[in-house]
């Protein structure tokens, strides 16, 4: 993954350390209870996915999605597989053992907004249980449900038993008004194997799609992705029984970080809880934020010593943004330009790209610059219409802004909406550029936009 989290090297953050004692404990609580009999997985009705049960096993493109919404978790690959998979392994039971893993999902249509138009169809979707380890070749037989075109499923479902696809004679939905139910049961009983795929239109009948007794594999994942189709999934249900045991196990990391468009959660900051913009990231709302790092070089491959974190929040009229600067030659800072009048980005200083309608006007953005003073300054000459203030200490520096959704020419997000954003560091003393999403040629290239939900 994008490891957005990770602090300065040489540096405590006791919040992480709170929130990955809070994350360890809620884990454990959620294999306790799967392994005592069923559980709600996951109901998808928090603010953001939680990393606790579920990862990320694609990086997202520039119109790919991956969001909860209205109590759902909706994914649209964009023409490649992308979804999610259970950090928890399930081991099925060994020969002479007995036990069952059963695991639901409620799915229907998406809507996902695209430059050609919006996509409702479910198409190209699936979900069920991959085998773990993986391969040799990183490849795994899955077990569960695809979704795919009419011409190749006359709009039926397709099941898939230790990687061998079949097709079924149950439709899928194709509404956004109508939920499906899927049922896989996997494991052992009597000393037989067995995998059996169901299909229920409201949870209490069910069609079984197609039975047998496979080889097992050591483990499972759960795993739920989108190639062409926008699926969306009301929640997750697990039933444990007999010798299956649950294991937190994180995949390995991915290797197209590099090459991918990482997104953030924008933090939503409740009336009362607006920071101070002093310049300090003392207030709650930083405590929460998702802190990430720029970990790019721009126009050079030599290391980064000179680290930057950036967060973004919101409330009903301004998007906020903190930088958090490590500087070890605090001597050699450049501040030469004391208003908003000069070159400002010619100083040490922060940036911001903003593209709030990424689908529909991809060529707007809002450019802000704030230099170690916290001058300010933006392409349009709006310096007056939004806020920026900087504090410089012995190891580094710190900026604040406060932009008005007006100034940066659009309305406050909707719950859901996803932006584009990037943050960019000019260090002067050891002549580092750095950028959170990689920068290919100049800084207003708009391809490499990162992604920003707003609604979190």
């Amino acid at each position: 993954n994008l490891d957005p989290n990770t602090p300065l090297p040489g540096e405590e953050h006791p919040f992480y350390v709170h929130v990955n004692v809070v994350s360890l404990m809620l884990c454990c609580a959620v294999i306790a209870v799967m392994c005592n009999a069923s559980a709600l997985y996951d109901d998808f009705n928090g603010r953001r996915l939680n990393e606790n049960l579920w990862q990320i096993t694609r990086q997202l493109d520039r119109y790919s999605l991956l969001r909860l919404h209205d109590g759902h978790l909706e994914v649209y690959g964009n023409g490649r597989w992308r979804g999610v998979k259970s950090t928890c392994v399930f081991h099925l039971p060994k020969e002479g053992e007995d036990g069952s893993l059963s695991v639901t999902f409620k799915i229907r249509p998406a809507v996902h907004y695209t430059p050609s138009g919006h996509v409702t169809s479910i198409f190209d979707s699936s979900c069920g249980l991959s085998e773990e380890p993986l391969t040799v070749k990183g490849q795994s037989r899955t077990f569960g449900f695809i979704l795919t075109y009419p011409k190749y499923s006359a709009g039926k479902y397709k099941v898939c038993v230790g990687g061998k696809w079949l097709q079924t004679q149950q439709p899928f939905t194709q509404s956004i008004k109508d939920y499906d139910f899927l049922r896989i049961s996997i494991g052992r009983k009597g000393g037989k194997r067995f995998c059996i795929l169901e299909c229920s239109k409201d949870g209490v009948q069910w069609a079984v799609l197609h039975s047998n007794s496979p080889p097992l594999h050591e483990a499972v994942r759960i795993f739920i992705s989108s190639c062409w189709g926008a699926i969306a999934v009301d929640f997750v249900k697990v039933v444990v029984k007999g010798a299956v045991s649950v294991e937190k196990k994180p995949l390995p990391k991915s290797t197209e970080k590099l090459n991918s468009i990482p997104f953030v959660y924008a933090e939503e900051i409740l009336k009362g809880d607006e920071p101070k913009l002093d310049g300090r990231l003392d207030d709650e709302i930083w405590k929460r934020a998702q802190r990430i790092t720029l970990s790019h070089r721009i126009w050079t491959d030599a290391p980064i010593t000179q680290l930057t974190t950036a967060m973004v929040a919101y409330d009903s009229n301004n998007l906020y943004i903190a930088f958090e600067c490590r500087e070890d030659r605090m001597d050699l800072l450049r501040i030469a330009h004391k208003d908003s009048s000069g070159v400002v980005w010619q100083d040490d200083c922060v940036e911001v790209f903003i593209q709030p309608d990424p689908t529909d006007q991809p060529a707007y953005y809002f450019h802000a610059v704030v230099n170690a003073l916290g001058v300010n300054w933006d392409d349009f000459g709006f310096h007056a219409r939004w806020r920026a203030f900087a504090h410089r200490g012995a190891n580094g520096w710190v900026v604040e802004m406060a932009i008005p959704f007006e100034t940066i020419g659009t309305k406050r997000p909707s719950y859901g909406d996803c932006w584009g954003i990037n943050f960019i560091r000019a260090e002067r003393p050891h002549s580092e550029l750095t950028s959170w999403s990689p920068v290919r040629g100049g800084f207003h290239v708009l391809q490499r936009r990162c992604k920003s939900d707003e609604h979190y």
